[in-house]
């Protein structure tokens, strides 16, 4: 198992500028925590998809996530990008074994180990050799934007119930929806909000916005925020 360079947690410098506003994570684990490595940005990938007869462009953040807890703990990623006009790109967990194959393809030497992210979701058992070698890809994202944001949830078990601002009292808390024949009560105007404790991963992308497309971005900060 190929186990890369730990994370680099925020540079003192820009967390100083850039503290996120509103509830902050324990300045120390109080909960299980899952330790997360990446040594590369986000790179981007174009595949010819059956039926198709130009390329389609992807981008993907290979990873390693090692359970150091004392118990098996539950693996279940969400990997965000928001771009710079806050546009929420989820990561795409069903994607085309085509693309999974070319991605592990160019990773062969360094990502031995790498599964598709369909198969990386589940129990991840404590150490080292249990950990797991995986990637987040998104289709339909530009990122030719100056600046983007990665979120990786699912990492640590804190989490903080706050209240929400927008709550009205003279409205129902819930509202019913018919899914497959039941009746099922779905929140639309929640009295509180559950945060969990979420990695934020912040890029420049430098250059003109038609030359971004053959750079690199590059990171400034990592940090743990509330989300």
């Amino acid at each position: 198992m190929n186990i890369v360079a730990p994370l680099l947690l925020l540079f003192s410098a820009q967390s100083a500028i850039e503290e996120p506003a509103g509830p902050r994570p324990a300045a120390f684990p109080i909960t299980w925590e899952f330790r997360f490595d990446f040594v590369s940005p986000p790179r981007r990938i174009d595949v010819i998809l059956p039926g198709d007869s130009a390329p389609t462009t992807f981008w993907y953040l290979l990873y390693t996530v090692t359970n150091t807890d004392a118990r098996t703990r539950k693996w279940y990623p969400r990997f965000q990008v928001v771009t710079d006009d806050l546009r929420v790109v989820e990561m795409d967990v069903g994607i085309n074994p085509l693309v999974f194959n070319a991605i592990k393809q160019l990773h062969t030497r360094t990502f031995p180990d790498l599964i598709h992210p369909s198969k990386a979701i589940g129990n991840l058992r404590t150490g080292a050799d249990n950990a797991i070698e995986s990637v987040a890809i998104w289709r339909d994202v530009d990122l030719s934007s100056s600046r983007f944001k990665i979120y990786v949830g699912g990492l640590s078990g804190e989490t903080m119930l706050v209240t929400n601002p927008a709550f009205d009292p003279e409205k129902p808390e819930t509202r019913e929806i018919d899914r497959q024949g039941r009746s099922v009560a779905v929140e639309v105007n929640p009295k509180r909000f559950t945060l969990r404790k979420t990695l934020e991963i912040r890029y420049n992308h430098p250059g003109s916005a038609a030359g971004r497309a053959a750079s690199e971005p590059v990171r400034y900060v990592t940090r743990w925020v509330m989300r």
